[in-house]
């Protein structure tokens, strides 16, 4: 029976005694009142013990796996929780050195949750006048539905309402049937014993309380479940190892049984190594003096053989599973919340991760890398159109590039994988030569105007004010491959590259023009006009400076020198072969003087400005 606590709500003394059936009731009843729920679930500890629980309008869940929820919740000795498809929203812990936990148990607390609830839901936790923690209310959302931190504090003030000052009271009766839960070990039910095949695996018992929820293991049901001896296993951890379909069925064959009355025998996969891959789970209901349902006890037992009507399903199951793992092509399957539940072979080596390592975890957890709002578009532009949708990625964590291909299904997504890592080196490497002259590396016209039509539409992140264009032609360099022959003099436009590159920020740009000729692109200059002249000087100066120092070319050394054009435009104004011919006219007035003279195209008079260029 469900216990009554003694203390009064003030302000509900209509709801009768805080943690009764009515109290409760009410309360689920009001959390489900807020927009969007799929049903509410609040569950009431003593003494680490579960003492009473209640639920309304359940749609996405079951009251089992809203349970162990709420146990993952007090294990984890959390607060608050908000948790949608796409991980854990907000989540604050309740140690006491911190109130949130780290980022990255932040991030792994979604998934863990999504074990047990696979829909987005809240969670609060309330506590009794001492501050210790005596329940958890829990809402589901539908799938549409987006709860925020606003859903969280709703739930906080209906908790509060109910439980103003933490008014939980010790209970007026004590559970009698803590001594038969604390047993070491639980018998075999001979009813359902002589239903089993003993020579066909080793049977286990169990018992469930429908009360507190927890579950009792004989020593050979945890040996054959592999249980960990330093954690108290429940139905709700074997249900998180089952595939969905078999948890589904387990889920609602339990739920059945607390609630009709009903007897099971499911025969289950069970992913394990070895040849025993099915766990055969028999339960039937046992009634307390009141008639309901105070526990649900059964048999379990691993096997080989497939449940009746299934080994042929079974047998198809297995051929296409090894067909898949063995096939050339790399894919993978999830489910509809994106979560890895097949690798093959293929994927394992081509994406560098273990399928032991990716089950059940979502995909762009397990590679932040994947922009996520592009693979969902692929996956909704594929399912209104019923055919698949290709779009390309690339792995920063493994360095290389993929071609997925979505698929998408019923019951989840199918993703084929190509590796085309090679293929997109080939044409960056093609767009490389393009865009860039063979010898210096540096930018080529094609380029060089591609970087003006920027300038001119506005789009550089760092742009403002004005830029200007500086036109550059070597003095002296016909001399150089005429006496020392073309392999010297093309070390030495190498060396006038790297030098020019070196002179300037990050953000402007050098290209090769052609021949001993080269542009510099200066952006981001000053609004006035004659600051941008100012520094267009101070800049190309510079040039000249790095052009004329001695170049050390093997044996020998050169000198050079150089003329420069220079003009100036404003940021979103100006033609890239109007601005190209302005400076090439400057360049050639300045070169009517001594070498190592700057000019600088004026606009007004259409005529270049003679400047020292020391």
């Amino acid at each position: 029976m469900e216990r009554e606590f003694s203390a009064a709500s003030p302000g509900r003394d209509a709801r009768g005694p805080l943690g009764d059936s009515g109290a409760l009731k009410a309360l689920v009843e009001e959390a489900c009142a807020l927009p969007s729920t799929a049903g509410a679930f609040v569950a009431v500890w003593k003494d680490g013990n579960l003492v009473c629980q209640k639920h309304a309008h359940l749609q996405r869940i079951s009251s089992w796996t809203a349970l162990a929820t709420c146990r993952f919740i007090v294990r984890e000795r959390l607060r608050r929780i908000l948790v949608a498809p796409s991980g854990a929203g907000h989540v604050q812990s309740d140690h006491q050195d911190t109130n949130r936990p780290s980022p990255q148990r932040a991030k792994e607390m979604g998934p863990l949750a999504f074990r047990y609830i696979q829909c987005p839901f809240a969670a609060v936790t309330f506590r009794d006048r001492s501050q210790r923690l005596r329940g958890v209310l829990l809402v589901a959302y539908t799938d549409e539905a987006a709860p925020t931190k606003a859903d969280l504090d709703a739930l906080d003030r209906i908790a509060g309402q109910v439980f103003p000052h933490g008014g939980l009271s010790r209970p007026t009766a004590t559970d009698g049937d803590d001594a038969a839960e604390s047993a070491a070990s639980v018998p075999l039910d001979p009813e359902l014993t002589r239903l089993v095949d003993a020579s066909d695996g080793t049977i286990g018992a169990w018992e469930m309380s429908t009360l507190s929820g927890r579950t009792m293991w004989s020593q050979a049901a945890r040996e054959m479940l592999d249980a960990p001896s330093d954690h108290e296993f429940q139905m709700s951890d074997l249900l998180g190892l089952l595939p969905n379909e078999s948890h589904e069925r387990l889920d609602t064959a339990l739920d059945d049984c607390r609630r009709k009355g009903t007897s099971f025998d499911e025969t289950l996969f069970y992913p394990c190594e070895g040849a025993h891959k099915w766990i055969r789970v028999l339960g039937r209901p046992y009634t307390g003096a009141d008639g309901t349902v105070d526990a649900v006890r059964g048999i379990i037992q691993k096997t080989s053989k497939a449940p009746p009507g299934e080994a042929r399903q079974s047998s198809f199951a297995r051929q296409l599973h090894d067909t898949l793992d063995n096939i050339p092509d790399a894919l993978c399957l999830l489910d509809q919340q994106w979560r890895f539940t097949f690798v093959n072979q293929r994927c394992e080596r081509m994406i560098g991760h273990t399928r032991m390592d990716l089950l059940g975890q979502v995909i762009w957890d397990a590679f932040p890398q994947l922009r996520r709002s592009a693979l969902l578009c692929a996956h909704e532009d594929a399912v209104a159109s019923q055919a698949s949708r290709t779009l390309e990625v690339h792995l920063a964590s493994i360095s290389a590039d993929f071609e997925i291909r979505v698929h998408p299904g019923r019951y989840g997504i199918m993703l084929s994988f190509q590796d085309i890592t090679e293929r997109k080196r080939k044409e960056r490497e093609v767009e490389h030569l393009a865009q860039h002259d063979t010898l210096t590396g540096l930018p080529n016209r094609f380029a060089l105007e591609q970087v003006l039509e920027q300038q001119r539409r506005h789009v550089a992140p760092w742009a403002s004010g004005s830029y200007a264009v500086l036109f550059i032609d070597l003095d002296g360099f016909k001399d150089v491959n005429d006496t020392c022959g073309h392999v010297e003099a093309d070390r030495v436009l190498i060396e006038v590259a790297r030098r020019l590159q070196k002179a300037v920020r990050n953000q402007d740009t050098v290209a090769r023009y052609g021949g001993d000729e080269f542009v510099v692109v200066l952006c981001g200059l000053s609004d006035s006009a004659n600051a941008a002249t100012a520094e267009t000087k101070q800049v190309a100066r510079k040039l000249l400076e790095a052009i004329t120092t001695p170049i050390v070319v093997g044996s020998s050394t050169q000198r050079i020198g150089a003329s420069i054009g220079a003009t100036i435009s404003r940021i979103g104004e100006g033609e890239a072969e109007s601005l190209l011919r302005n400076a090439d006219m400057a360049m050639y007035r300045a070169k009517r003087g001594q070498t190592g003279q700057i000019g600088i195209f004026d606009g007004d008079s259409n005529e270049s400005v003679p400047l020292d260029g020391g």
